[in-house]
């Protein structure tokens, strides 16, 4: 009986944090309350409450939950390549979708919970921080790893062109949702080409 109750809990707060990653992308992760929630999943308030005990615990718990569904959306997809070259161009094309064509509508969580949150001293910033830091080490090391096997331009500096790399996309991500520029994806790829070279079998 304690199995079932842990599994229908899990269930339970695994629908809360997608509704609250889908508000998220709209609203802001400091947008999503127990009452937005309540109302879009039928849960009430204190069943809510019960799973997360504090506002700064549902965004911290929401920010966990989008780093899972950005693994699942736009990590994974683009390490079936093998090659880095072709891997870090399906990153590209994954990262770009995940923030300006999700299936949502909305936006990128972490672009704008890194302007709801820089100013404050919460834990869910403390969350979005080693979000952040552990993307670009990855980021880093995978390009450290490209650069050394011969797939990747020499001379590239994995901590650099990781920090080139995620400028690139939030570039993008303004030009196109903000400004609407029709221009916005041209200019981005046109960017990430220089950083990265050409893919294998381009280069004529």
């Amino acid at each position: 009986m304690a199995s079932e109750t842990t599994t229908k809990g899990e269930r339970t707060r695994a629908q809360i944090l997608e509704t609250g990653l889908e508000q998220a992308r709209t609203l802001g992760v400091t947008g999503v309350t127990v009452g937005s929630l309540a109302e879009a999943t039928g849960l009430s308030k204190s069943g809510l409450w019960s799973h997360f005990g504090s506002k700064t615990a549902l965004e911290s718990g929401i920010l966990d939950h989008a780093a899972e569904r950005f693994t699942e959306e736009v990590v994974r997809p683009a390490w079936r390549e093998k090659h880095i070259r072709r891997r870090m161009s399906r990153l590209f094309d994954c990262w770009l979708d995940w923030g300006a064509r999700h299936p949502s509508g909305g936006g990128c969580v972490f672009v704008g919970a890194a302007t709801e949150l820089d100013d404050r001293d919460t834990p869910s910033r403390d969350t979005l921080v080693r979000i952040q830091r552990q993307w670009m080490e990855t980021l880093a090391g995978v390009i450290d790893r490209g650069v050394a096997r011969g797939e990747l331009p020499a001379g590239l500096d994995g901590r650099q062109a990781a920090h080139e790399f995620y400028a690139i996309v939030m570039g993008f991500y303004h030009a196109d949702r903000l400004l609407g520029d029709p221009e916005a994806e041209a200019r981005a790829r046109a960017t990430f080409d220089r950083l990265f070279g050409p893919e294998p079998g381009d280069e004529g």
